[in-house]
């Protein structure tokens, strides 16, 4: 059975065995967001779902939501384009998955940034100081000023060793660059040794 699904301008087909999927209704809409969070940390935690402990209201959900979105974001810019979304969206029995994508959108641009994202799942969800760092990025390699990827834990903190095309320096968590720890990109590059 081919069933389809419109998002912006792409048409998805997808075969599967079942009847076609209606309208996702609001109802559905919100228990697939609960699903699809509890769906993220299953795999993540990679259990069983009879050992499987559910997604606890508020901060437990936050948590997950933002592991998500840090994996989900492929080119490190603060922003899940639809090539970054797809595989969710072509879940053929989700019939809510497309509806997910469009109506989180809220600036129609196409892109869900990390406001965005939270808000889907009536969360408030705030950046972390590396995201921070990973947007000024983004902006500095849009106009050609810059190559730096931050390196981020998926909790959204800064990896102590930072890199980029020329050079190494240690930061806390918090993104603070050490001044006293630059020196030549190199794997070689140890923290510990400032």
């Amino acid at each position: 059975m081919r069933c389809n699904a419109h998002l912006s301008d792409v048409r998805i087909f997808k075969s599967h065995s079942g009847p076609c999927s209606k309208d996702c209704e609001a109802e559905e809409f919100d228990n697939f967001k609960l699903r699809f969070v509890e769906w993220f940390d299953l795999a993540e935690k990679q259990v069983l779902p009879s050992q499987y402990n559910r997604v606890d209201e508020g901060i437990a959900v936050v948590e997950v939501l933002t592991v998500m979105f840090h994996m989900r974001d492929n080119n490190k810019d603060m922003m899940l384009e639809w090539a970054e979304l797809r595989s969710i969206a072509e879940i053929p029995y989700e019939h809510c998955a497309a509806k997910f994508y469009r109506l989180c959108d809220t600036d129609e641009n196409l892109k869900l940034d990390f406001e965005e994202w939270g808000e889907c799942f009536d969360q408030h969800i705030k950046m972390m100081p590396c995201d921070k760092v990973q947007v000024k990025a983004a902006e500095a390699r849009s106009l050609g000023s810059s190559v730096y990827y931050p390196s981020c834990t998926v909790e959204g903190y800064c990896l102590p060793r930072q890199c980029d095309e020329s050079f190494c320096w240690c930061t806390s968590p918090s993104c603070v660059k050490d001044t006293r720890s630059f020196g030549p990109s190199s794997s070689d590059f140890n923290c510990n040794d400032f």
